[in-house]
């Protein structure tokens, strides 16, 4: 029996790739793929930020409620948490591996499909995710803030409390002069 990437190679020779096991229900996922790293052709609907252009095995990524805590299968390898960081381990069971991270669930990995199921970030989560895709240029605060209202539908009135909290805790605020430019 051949293995996953060469069963997903063939797939693509032959033009024919599948994104599901015949253990696994169908999911939604766009047949035309987002884009591709490390020779992955990732098909998803979630928002990638570091792909390219170009064809690879394909990988299904979908997220989904946290369904379960920390794995019991066979630790293969842990990552200890370094400065804020968090503890990641890596585990195998007959479902496939399980990448355990605390604080954040656990990423579910289908080796047969190749498929990859990613626990669903509460939203203050996706907030922070999207203050610091926000802060990849010098950013005055009330542009922060007024990008971050237009992204939800009803902002919450403590948002720019929150968001200053979020800026601070990190130390990620600067005082500049009203004349500086950016």
């Amino acid at each position: 029996m051949r293995g996953w990437r060469e069963a997903a190679l063939h797939s693509i020779a032959c033009g024919n790739a599948p994104l599901t096991s015949p253990d696994r229900e169908a999911q939604e996922v766009p047949e035309i793929a987002a884009g591709t790293c490390y020779g992955l052709e990732v098909h998803s609907r979630l928002p990638f930020r570091f792909l390219r252009r170009g064809a690879g095995v394909p990988l299904g990524v979908t997220e989904a409620p946290p369904t379960h805590a920390e794995p019991e299968g066979e630790l293969l390898v842990e990552w200890p948490a370094k400065e804020n960081a968090f503890v990641t381990r890596l585990y195998r069971d007959d479902a496939g591996a399980h990448l355990w991270v605390d604080r954040i669930g656990c990423f579910d990995i289908d080796l047969k499909a190749p498929w990859i199921t990613v626990p669903e970030l509460p939203s203050e989560d996706r907030v922070g995710a999207l203050i610091w895709e926000l802060l990849e240029r010098p950013l005055p605060l009330r542009a922060l803030l007024d990008t971050l209202r237009a992204r939800f539908e009803d902002p919450p009135a403590e948002m720019a409390d929150e968001v200053n909290a979020f800026l601070e805790a990190r130390g990620l605020i600067e005082l500049m002069q009203a004349d500086a430019q950016l």
